[in-house]
């Protein structure tokens, strides 16, 4: 390339009829700009040499951009998609119907043009709407045409439902919808949720009970809630949900009136009721992660929940720190509290005034008891070990995920996640607290960490069997963050690292109610079950390897016919799912009946009458995702 182009600004491939070379630059250049280019040292297949030449050609775009879809969201908004990406300068004109309407303001390379439900007429399901677009300009300031066009909005039937509620605190709960709400009264609201306890109906704003309903944030699909309630103005610890401080749970039912939630096609909710058992939150404030403050003046312990902040609620007796040479320093009382503006964090001052720490290796006893949460549950004991850094080194580490081709001994997979460091790193990348999947800090009930070389700059962390929910399919993506590792010289990590990485089901399926119909036992999980690993268990034999089944007190039996007569059937057995509902196994049973003049005939003791227990092996079933069913769990009808 000439006219002051350099090596790197582009890159030439060569076609497929080995006749035509493409020239692609490295970034995107203006419109109707001329550029100069020689060819030179080319041959053909031949050998000869190809006439050196110079060319000049110019970038030019002069095709408009044009609609390639128009469509309702779930939501109901229309959007307008484009053929390519829109300049800002010009606002498209829409109008809907013959009817104006504002959409959303077009920021430079948006393909998309979104216009609010708020914002359009009334069109009914399974109506045709004319759309109008006009004015739109791509990046080149090609003007397009003008659009006219027709879009039809889909006549939704389906109902909003809700599909779980998920205890999170002492009070509350996690609500997920099976769809996005519209917005105003159609929303979840604090007055839709009543809580039934004995016989007393709890609604919000009545008899000072409070109801609090937040969007959950972290839900870019607006079906998820975060929801508190406060019986009767009772307030803490207690909510008036627990019968006292030592009541271990509290049973209660959720109540939503049918329509109290309608979606965005006016399709409102049936009734629901649901029984909660809520688990009383005994558990205090519990160590996650350490390390030295940036001024070096204090250590800063994380926490996994925030805790009394006050100096008098953190008792600085239970805080003893030493550095390598065994020298024991006491925590400053008046200067030993939690970090302004992270109540999770715990500032140890244990040097007088405005003095950095020495450098060196400091050990910091956590006794049970020096903090405790809002509802007096004192934290647990734990240690941790920190350095402060050298001055003469100020590098800090770096993390990079494995995932390399090549087989070693340490390579990132499902529900295993390999990190490299740029050198040497200290017991803080041992620190699960320094690791988060999905926003969620790891810690030892979650997943194991090692180092996995002797260099330690490396390390594997593996998830434990039950850490993944069962809605996460093989190969799900998930989202690792490494923060707050140091190196041997106490230098920590400049950010936080995001790595893309896989996660699967290792939750097992867990039965939960057993039915009885007819011939029948229907088995009910909490969650899909694979139908090919069900339809394999279609004798007795592999039926009482899958379940232990007790008629009263006695082993089922289904019974055989035996030897030299004649009539009757042997007892048999089948495994299904039941129909529409992949949460349901349907045991199908065919009891023995009785022939004339057989040998060692074994009659079935099936009886439906009497109490039915079925008891898990986890020999053959599995769940949707292919994890096995949870084994050793009992049941009766």
């Amino acid at each position: 390339m000439v006219e002051g182009t350099t090596t790197g600004q582009a890159k030439a491939a060569l076609e497929a009829d080995k006749k035509s070379v493409v020239i692609t630059f490295a970034d995107k250049k203006p419109n109707n700009t001329a550029f100069t280019f020689q060819v030179d040292g080319v041959t053909d297949v031949e050998g000869n040499k190809v006439t050196s030449e110079v060319q000049t050609i110019t970038v030019t775009d002069t095709v408009a951009p044009t609609i390639t879809e128009t469509k309702f969201a779930a939501t109901g908004d229309l959007t307008i998609t484009f053929s390519e990406p829109l300049a800002a300068t010009q606002q498209p004109i829409v109008r809907v119907n013959n009817t104006p309407v504002a959409h959303t303001p077009v920021v430079a390379g948006d393909t998309v043009v979104t216009v609010p439900a708020a914002n359009l007429p009334a069109i009914a399901g399974g109506a045709t709407a004319t759309v109008f677009v006009s004015s739109a300009q791509d990046t080149a300031l090609n003007t397009m045409a003008v659009y006219n066009g027709t879009v039809v909005k889909a006549v939704d039937t389906t109902k909003p439902a809700i599909t779980s509620v998920t205890q999170t605190g002492q009070n509350t709960v996690k609500v997920v919808l099976s769809e996005e709400l519209a917005g105003g009264a159609s929303a979840l609201e604090a007055a839709d949720l009543k809580i039934l306890m004995g016989s007393t109906v709890y609604t919000h704003g009545t008899a000072n009970t409070v109801v609090t309903v937040t969007p959950d944030a972290n839900d870019t699909t607006n079906k998820t809630y975060d929801v508190s309630f406060n019986l009767g103005g009772a307030g803490a610890p207690n909510y008036g949900l627990y019968a006292s401080n030592t009541a271990a749970t509290a049973q209660v039912t959720l109540i939503v009136d049918a329509n109290a939630i309608k979606d965005a096609s006016n399709n409102g909710n049936d009734a629901y009721t649901q029984a909660i058992t809520f688990n009383r939150d005994a558990q205090g404030p519990r160590f996650v992660s350490s390390k030295v403050a940036d001024d070096k003046q204090t250590i800063e312990l994380t926490f996994d929940e925030e805790f009394q902040d006050l100096d008098a609620n953190v008792d600085e007796t239970k805080l003893l720190i030493t550095n390598a040479e065994g020298v024991r320093f006491d925590a400053i009382a008046a200067t030993t509290i939690a970090k302004a503006g992270s109540p999770k964090v715990l500032l140890v001052d244990f040097v007088a005034g405005a003095t950095e720490i020495e450098n060196g290796t400091y050990t910091v006893q956590i006794g049970a008891g020096a903090v405790k949460d809002a509802l007096g549950n004192l934290s647990a004991a734990a240690t941790t070990t920190l350095t402060v850094g050298n001055a003469a080194d100020t590098v800090k580490p770096t993390a990079t995920l494995d995932t390399e081709a090549v087989i070693d001994a340490a390579v990132t997979g499902v529900n295993k996640f390999v990190v490299d460091f740029s050198e040497e790193v200290g017991a803080s990348a041992l620190d699960l607290a320094n690791y988060k999947l999905d926003g969620v800090a790891l810690d030892s009930t979650k997943a194991n960490i090692y180092f996995n070389s002797s260099a330690k700059n490396s390390v594997t962390i593996e998830l434990k069997a039950e850490t993944v929910a069962f809605g996460a399919q093989a190969g799900t993506p998930a989202t690792l963050t490494v923060s707050n590792v140091a190196d041997k010289a106490g230098n920590v990590m400049e950010k936080a690292a995001d790595f893309g990485v896989n996660i699967a089901d290792n939750t097992a399926a867990v039965l939960q109610t057993v039915q009885v119909l007819g011939n029948d036992i229907v088995l009910t999980f909490n969650e899909n079950i694979d139908s090919a690993t069900a339809t394999t268990i279609d004798d007795p034999t592999k039926l009482s390897a899958e379940f232990e089944i007790l008629v009263g007190s006695d082993a089922l039996t289904l019974g055989t016919l035996g030897t030299d007569g004649t009539g009757g059937t042997d007892g048999d057995a089948a495994v299904s799912l039941v129909a529409g509902n992949t949460k349901q196994v349907k045991i199908s049973l065919t009891p023995q009946v009785n022939g004339t003049g057989y040998n060692n005939q074994v009659s079935s003791n099936w009886d439906p009458t009497k109490t039915i227990t079925v008891k898990t092996t986890g020999e053959t079933l599995k769940d949707a995702n292919g994890y096995g069913v949870k084994a050793d769990v009992t049941a009766h009808n």
